[in-house]
């Protein structure tokens, strides 16, 4: 009797599974290079020696290559190293890389990212960040944008600004380039009827991936005008009155309600004034400060002048001429017999002249 002994063998084919790259991703500049590795994964349980192929993929300004097109095993899976370089001119953007595992019966792909990054606005600073203004004035502010550019590309920023009605904001220069920081200045302004109060004015930087915005306060204020009083150190029986005023573009300073002395100027502007009240007697003194057509009053100081001490003496100035900008002056002193012990001359509450060695009733220079 013979007896056949039959011997059947079980083939199964194996399969890629999965492919995976690691790290997925990375950030380089351009020119640069990046390694990673794929892994392709096999669907293998008789442990079939197999071969597995791979290829890849890239957009325009990107290559990729492995240090090896294949790997063969008889296991679960595989690696080899995956290349990934820009050219030293591919502009900043996210690339997309396809990697593709082959074998003879089966392919998987996987993708990996190359990461040029574009340059971004970090921060806008303006610096003052606010004012405090009397209607109608112009502001200057400094606007500095600092970039986060790991690569160093050259960078144009374009300004921008937002201002509520009534105010006015505009730059000195609307756009700047730079790899790091660069500046323009903010101009803000607001017409004459512009209500007083503060206001918000919007700055944004813009780069072609990014922007940024900062906030820069205009606050507008209204005159506002103050006295104060301090005896003279040279005579007993007389006051300096110091007016402090604030968004005026006149002052008159009123003594018992008379005008005793004032001044006017072409635009609004803070001025510190002196005037002194002299001769004995009880006075009531007070400033008033007015811009375009608001006037207010400061609060009302009452001087009681003895007479006793010594008496303030008469000044009279009289110019005798003038020639080539040179004022020849002669300067008497009556109701008194103190003489002259200096002489300080004001134009414009500028000192242009002073003499500490004076000792007449009668001089002239």
């Amino acid at each position: 009797m013979v007896i056949l002994i039959s011997r059947f063998v079980y083939s199964q084919s194996v399969s890629i599974s999965s492919v995976q790259i690691f790290p997925p991703s990375s950030t380089n500049c351009p020119g640069g290079t990046s390694t990673t590795t794929v892994f392709a994964n096999l669907n293998n349980p008789n442990n079939i020696s197999t071969t597995v192929t791979f290829s890849c993929s890239a957009p325009s300004g990107i290559t990729c290559s492995f240090s090896q097109n294949s790997c063969t095993t008889s296991g679960s899976s595989c690696e080899v190293a995956l290349y990934v370089s820009s050219s030293g001119i591919t502009p900043p953007g996210s690339y997309s890389v396809t990697v593709t595992a082959l074998t003879s019966g089966s392919s998987a792909s996987a993708t990996y990212l190359y990461i040029i990054p574009e340059p971004s606005i970090s921060s806008v600073q303006v610096s003052p960040s606010s004012s405090t203004v009397c209607l109608g004035t112009q502001t200057n502010s400094s606007v500095t944008v600092n970039l986060d550019n790991v690569c160093g590309f050259l960078t144009t920023v374009t300004f921008s600004c937002s201002a509520p009605s009534g105010i006015t904001c505009s730059f000195s220069q609307n756009s700047c380039t730079t790899e790091s920081s660069c500046s323009t200045t903010l101009y803000v302004n607001s017409s004459p009827s512009t209500p007083l109060g503060s206001y918000s004015v919007t700055v944004t930087a813009l780069t072609s991936g990014s922007s940024a915005s900062a906030t820069y306060k205009y606050n507008i204020v209204g005159p506002s005008i103050s006295i104060s009083s301090q005896q003279s150190s040279n005579f007993q029986n007389s006051y300096n009155i110091y007016i402090t005023g604030y968004c005026v573009q006149n002052y008159t300073l009123y003594v018992n309600n008379s005008s005793y002395c004032y001044d006017s100027y072409y635009q609004f502007q803070n001025i510190n004034a002196l005037c002194t009240v002299s001769y004995p007697g009880n006075y009531s003194v007070y400033a008033q400060g007015c811009y375009n057509g608001i006037c207010i009053n400061s609060s009302t100081i009452n001087l009681n002048i003895p007479s006793s001490g010594i008496t303030v003496p008469i000044i009279d100035i009289n110019i005798l001429n003038v020639t080539n900008q040179n004022i020849n002056t002669t300067i008497s002193v009556n109701g008194s017999n103190q003489n002259i012990q200096s002489i300080n001359v004001y134009y414009n509450n500028n000192n242009v002249y002073s003499n500490n060695n004076v000792n007449t009733n009668y001089y002239s220079f």
